[in-house]
């Protein structure tokens, strides 16, 4: 019999649902636990979630908003987004009364601090067992019993293969594993390659084109997790080579439908969250730093020795006048109305910066998400002015913006750089013949939009700097 007889599950989702039912099937006593206490009583009343349509709870699934009851139980699942795994475990931690195994039910890398999930885990509670779950599953098919195997990772061997007998079914297969940091790479570089992936397939370059994208990742996804420690039996397994297959070949995919949608030059989908587009700066980051480790795997176009702005023309190449599509865009612009924010007042903040919050359109949110530290961007008075005033800088990176209660939005902090000595008009701009193609003249409703090169050293001539 399995130490570990009543599970909790923090996230109320899609996935936190499918795997409190996979916890029930298991023969587990389970509590979901929802942060929104009407989200909560919903569920609890009509034994349905709305984000997981078509899924009946069973009726001993105890669905609740009491954080201090969920942390009671023997094993806890967190089921919550990756940026939000911290907060999570943060209040989580305060009523827990014993060490307990946390299992990271989420695939990706934390923002600022790049720590993978059970490194999260581990410094927000430290008293806890870190565990990592990953693998080939959508929220559907485990919720509705289809046949699915997964792989469960903890350092101790023991605690491991304890947690796999407690969820484990005849349709729900875990695999126990020691192998902690090879499981947590592939869980969070797979979610990338398939935007990748995903752009290529929406621009309709083929089946021959999509089966070579994929391959190739695999040889990346190998290299990193190689160069950072991970076992070569894991990347090839279901945490590895399995999830990537998945991700990489179906629209289930938020993060093949993510690219998908880029590719396509479309809206994202709505109030679906794509990790990958939190996971690649900080993927592209331990990129460069496992190439440092293995000279033999450098290839000039990536080569981490060469500067990051040579590195980033590479990548404009690409046309992408609307939206960085992932890219590593260095020069942007943002909008705002002076009434509301003006240049000035971005000045009295000083070098901290202020949050860049509100913006509430999936395409220039992704261009928040495009955005790296460093990066320079023009700052435009829309509206009373419609003129560059400024030069900006991004001093922090996308993280969830906090006046948006859907958590479906982002904000970075940006600082005031310097003042154009001339503000530069939107009258000027189209009247320049080389800034016809400017995203801001062609797609002038936007309010983060991304500034080639060329574009930039025009635009900061006419501005006198």
């Amino acid at each position: 019999m399995t130490a570990f007889q009543s599970v909790a599950v923090i996230g109320a989702g899609a996935w936190g649902t499918a795997l409190a039912t996979v916890a029930a099937r298991a023969g587990r006593s389970v509590t979901l636990w929802a942060r929104n206490a009407e989200h909560a009583t919903r569920i609890a009343s009509t034994r349905d979630n709305p984000r997981l349509p078509g899924v009946r709870l069973a009726p001993e699934i105890i669905v609740a908003n009491d954080l201090a009851m969920a942390a009671h139980a023997d094993m806890l699942l967190i089921a919550t987004p990756a940026q939000h795994l911290r907060g999570a475990v943060n209040m989580l931690a305060l009523h827990l009364a014993k060490p307990v195994p946390i299992v990271a039910c989420a695939k990706g890398i934390e923002h600022g601090t790049h720590k993978f999930m059970t490194e999260v885990i581990a410094e927000a509670a430290p008293h806890a067992q870190p565990a990592i779950l990953s693998g080939p599953s959508f929220a559907d098919d485990v919720a509705g019993g289809l046949p699915t195997a997964v792989t469960l990772a903890a350092k101790d061997e023991a605690l491991a293969s304890s947690l796999v007998q407690a969820l484990g079914s005849p349709t729900f297969r875990p695999y126990h594993s020691t192998d902690i940091r090879g499981v947590e790479i592939g869980g969070a570089a797979k979610n990338v390659l398939a935007i990748a992936v995903g752009i290529a397939v929406g621009r309709k370059l083929g089946a021959s084109a999509q089966a070579a994208l994929t391959t190739r990742a695999f040889a990346e996804l190998t290299r990193l997790g190689r160069a950072l420690g991970a076992r070569s039996e894991t990347l090839t397994g279901l945490s590895g080579l399995g999830d990537l297959i998945l991700t990489c070949s179906s629209p289930q995919s938020r993060n093949f439908a993510l690219g998908l949608a880029l590719g396509r030059g479309e809206q994202p989908p709505a109030g679906k969250l794509a990790e990958g587009e939190f996971t690649a700066p900080r993927a592209d980051r331990a990129r460069s730093f496992a190439k440092r480790r293995d000279a033999g795997i450098r290839s000039g176009r990536f080569d981490p020795e060469r500067p990051e702005h040579d590195r980033r023309r590479d990548f404009r190449t690409f046309d992408a006048p609307l939206q960085g599509r992932g890219m590593n865009m260095a020069y942007w612009l943002v909008k705002s109305e002076p009434s509301v924010w003006s240049w000035d007042q971005q000045v009295e903040k000083g070098a901290k910066g202020e949050a860049w919050t509100g913006v509430r359109n999936y395409t220039a949110r992704q261009n928040l998400v495009n955005m790296k530290k460093g990066d320079k961007a023009f700052f435009y008075h829309s509206n009373e002015g419609k003129e560059i005033v400024g030069i900006a800088e991004i001093v922090k990176e996308a993280y969830p913006d906090p006046t948006d209660k859907t958590e479906k939005f982002v904000c970075v902090d940006i600082k005031a750089d310097k003042p154009l000595k001339t503000p530069v008009t939107m009258a000027a701009i189209k009247a320049e013949k080389k800034l016809a193609d400017m995203a801001l003249v062609k797609y002038s409703r936007l309010s983060v939009q991304p500034v080639t090169a060329e574009e930039w050293k025009l635009v900061c001539k006419m501005g006198g700097v």
